[in-house]
């Protein structure tokens, strides 16, 4: 079974991400997600709270996007997803290694 299929994951108390609507709930106000962003936070939440390589990550993706790009749209799920983006506490960096996306319930 897939994260669509279970539609939502709960990332905080108030604080869910709709997989079938692409959109994240946040505190009762919906913030919309892109395509990418939905299949990034897919591939992170199947691996909740272990961390995804950058392989895995474009792999993904057939490798048709590249690390960069990967880089750029975390940092805009960040903006998105957590209280303090620069300090953030749900999407994580390893550095050297990939992402781990948390929940903190």
């Amino acid at each position: 079974m897939n994260r669509m299929e279970e539609e939502k994951l709960f990332l905080k108390e108030d604080c869910y991400i709709d997989f079938k609507k692409f959109v994240y709930m946040r505190r009762g106000l919906p913030c919309a997600l892109t395509h990418l962003e939905i299949l990034l936070l897919e591939r992170l939440s199947l691996n909740l709270g272990h961390i995804v390589s950058y392989t895995e990550l474009t792999s993904a993706f057939d490798n048709e996007i590249e690390l960069s790009d990967i880089a750029v749209h975390i940092s805009r799920l960040r903006k998105k997803l957590e209280d303090t983006p620069k300090a953030p506490k749900n999407l994580i960096s390893v550095k050297g290694v990939g992402y781990i996306l948390i929940a903190s319930l």
